[in-house]
């Protein structure tokens, strides 16, 4: 396992330390559980809706398709 340091301002290391205390976990097993859900090779929820169908100009026209090359 790798040690990382990190330097925080007072107010965000309060801000973590508040809800690792709630539920019972270490400053280091709340930023590990947290880093784990959020760093995913998955897309985010709703990116296709989001991002790929979120185009909000004229539609695209597909341009004509040539025959293909005889090699």
């Amino acid at each position: 396992m790798t040690d990382l340091t990190l330097r925080l301002p007072d107010d965000l290391a309060t801000r973590l330390c508040a809800p690792a205390e709630r539920i019972g976990l270490s400053a280091d097993e709340y930023v590990t559980r947290v880093l784990r859900e959020r760093l995913t090779d998955d897309w985010p929820p709703d990116y296709f809706q989001e991002v790929v169908g979120g185009w909000k100009g004229e539609p695209f026209e597909r341009p004509a398709q040539q025959g293909s090359e005889d090699r």
